[in-house]
């Protein structure tokens, strides 16, 4: 079972018994784009020693592209963690890229939609009500 710390908690814990208060057998499986890496690569430095298992899947370029990949990989990963009993803990960032991709109105983006996605797209979407 794991529970949050309260912030008094974990001040006066410490970085090692606050990832004990879940357990060392904890795999978290980061999904995002090069922010989220960023902040993958800080927290693995973080629970660098302790038991836990970090993976990072990589939606750069969006979902609309990658859904496909990133839907198997997140499953080897689960699949991979359950078959050693570990917990699993999965922390997904998507949203702005994406949204900013597929519905702005500027030139670049109607122009980036064209070349990358065709006629599958059409450039006057309505991403309100999608």
């Amino acid at each position: 079972e794991c529970q949050l710390l309260s912030w008094a908690q974990l001040f006066h814990a410490g970085r090692t018994a606050a990832l004990n208060a879940c357990n060392n057998a904890t795999t978290l499986i980061a999904v995002g784009d090069s922010t989220m890496r960023l902040q993958a690569d800080k927290l693995g430095e973080m629970v660098k020693g302790s038991g836990w298992k970090l993976g990072y899947i990589d939606t750069s370029g969006g979902l609309q592209e990658c859904g496909g990949r990133v839907r198997q990989q997140l499953s080897d990963s689960i699949s991979a963690a359950s078959s050693k009993k570990r917990t699993i803990a999965i922390l997904v960032n998507s949203g702005l890229h994406d949204i900013d991709k597929y519905c702005s109105s500027t030139p670049h983006w109607i122009h980036w939609r064209k070349k990358h996605l065709g006629a599958q797209w059409n450039a006057t979407v309505d991403c309100e009500a999608n």
